[in-house]
């Protein structure tokens, strides 16, 4: 289980940290539960996921890396 990990004092990018977890649980083939604690309203994680899942991980992760630069 996992949620807006550093998003909230930390000002984290909720879709970044998102796509950081979903990454890293395609990796090791785990399944992602995802509790947003109250803040559904700034990520709608079944319409990111529908678009994450057109690619596979290695495009995702090149997508973060250009992003960053």
């Amino acid at each position: 289980m996992t949620g807006n990990w550093g998003c909230g004092a930390f000002s984290g990018n909720v879709s970044l940290k998102f796509m950081i977890q979903w990454i890293s649980c395609s990796i090791l083939g785990k399944k992602m539960i995802y509790c947003p604690f109250g803040k559904k309203d700034e990520l709608d994680s079944k319409i990111f996921i529908n678009e994450l899942t057109k690619l596979n991980v290695q495009q995702v992760y090149e997508i973060l890396l250009n992003h960053s630069k």
